[in-house]
């Protein structure tokens, strides 16, 4: 039988803030519908009929990561004129 090599582990009090992995806080759908300009409500539905950004469940609640926020604004079409 081999044995694995100890594996020192760290506490994150003993890393250095600017080294810590960066945690995104999440964002409400309130949050989410005043930056995209609409109202929460119309985020719901979007929400329901799965045309809106990506979101999780937390407690009951919608949340959002701005990464996929921003990812789901880049994908919308953009201008009125035709090709």
């Amino acid at each position: 039988m081999t044995s694995r090599p100890a594996v020192a582990l760290v506490a994150d009090a003993e890393v250095p803030k600017s080294e810590r992995p960066a945690r995104e806080r999440l964002a409400t759908r309130a949050e989410v519908a005043e930056y995209l300009g609409v109202a929460p409500a119309t985020l719901a539905r979007w929400a329901h009929l799965g045309t809106g950004p990506t979101y999780r469940r937390l407690g009951g609640q919608a949340r959002y990561r701005w990464a996929d926020v921003e990812e789901w604004l880049a994908s919308r079409p953009v201008g009125g004129g035709v090709a």
